[in-house]
């Protein structure tokens, strides 16, 4: 089976670290969205300014 289906264990084994990386660092790449975000407000209020 595994000589049949490697693409799709190595895939899902991929995903599932992707996940556990997520996972540990939710609370930080929260926190950077969250700066993006003001980031991007900034600039959309002084484009409006200006």
């Amino acid at each position: 089976m595994a000589m049949v289906v490697p693409r799709v264990q190595s895939f899902s084994s991929f995903l599932t670290i992707l996940f556990l990386c997520l996972a540990m660092d939710l609370q930080a790449v929260y926190a950077v969205c969250r700066r993006v975000g003001e980031i991007f407000k900034r600039r959309g209020r002084d484009a409006s300014v200006s």
